[in-house]
């Protein structure tokens, strides 16, 4: 997959999560199909995002998921809002000239936090992070 072609599917997924007013709204098929190209993107070579710098942020998304499951009704959307500027900085880290690995995660995942209100929100985001990294294993994506 040639730079810009693979760019153009990054901005396409961000451009349909964008498009939602909810997280919510997405349905699974669509959510699969989504989770596959950007699992591809990331696994790729122009990419090259390893599991593990992914992993954290979905680890800390099973940690809140894990609080909210035991009383759904407490779920507030603030501690995950204060995973943007955690991704943020290790965007910045990673940055080396353009290519930045998280980049396109980061494209992705911002408007799709940005998108979580409710409870059901984050259910479906949390299935969209698992997804991503399940089909960025698939695509042969490194530790």
């Amino acid at each position: 997959m040639n730079r810009e072609r693979a760019e153009s599917h990054t901005a396409n997924v961000a451009g349909k999560i964008k498009s939602l007013r909810k997280m919510s709204e997405l349905e699974v098929e669509d959510m699969i199909t989504l989770a596959e190209e950007m699992g591809r993107r990331l696994s790729s070579r122009e990419v090259d995002l390893k599991r593990s710098q992914i992993r954290r942020f979905l680890d800390a998304v099973k940690k809140i998921e894990a609080q909210v499951k035991r009383n759904p009704e407490q779920f507030s959307r603030e501690s995950l809002l204060l995973l943007k500027p955690k991704l943020a900085y290790a965007t910045g880290r990673l940055r080396e000239g353009k290519n930045n690995p998280l980049g396109p995660f980061q494209e992705v995942i911002d408007p799709a936090i940005d998108r979580v209100k409710d409870y059901a929100d984050f259910m479906r985001f949390a299935n969209f992070m698992e997804s991503i990294i399940a089909y960025h294993r698939f695509h042969g994506g490194k530790e």
